[in-house]
C-alpha cells in the first residue's frame, strides 16, 4: 500500500512470545492483525527483538524492527 491509496494502519506496540506477559507466536499475531486490517507492525518484546525478527521472517506485511527497553 502506497500513501495514494489512503492511511495505513499500524500497530506500533506488539509483544510475542518472546516477552514474559504475552504468550503469542509470531505467526498468530500477524493473523490477528492481518484480520483487523492493519497494514504494518512494529514487534516490541521486553528487552529483546527476537519476537520482530521471527515476524520479519513469516511476515507478509512490513515489520518495525524494535524493542521496549526496560
Amino acid at each position: 500500500m502506497t500513501a495514494s491509496e489512503g492511511p495505513l494502519r499500524v500497530e506500533l506496540h506488539s509483544h510475542t512470545h518472546a516477552s514474559p506477559d504475552c504468550g503469542l507466536a509470531p505467526q498468530r499475531l500477524i493473523g490477528l492483525l492481518q484480520a483487523r486490517g492493519i497494514d504494518a507492525i512494529a514487534g516490541t518484546d521486553h528487552n529483546t527483538m527476537a519476537g520482530a525478527f521471527e515476524m520479519a521472517e513469516i511476515a507478509p506485511l512490513p515489520v518495525i524492527l524494535s524493542d521496549e527497553i526496560k
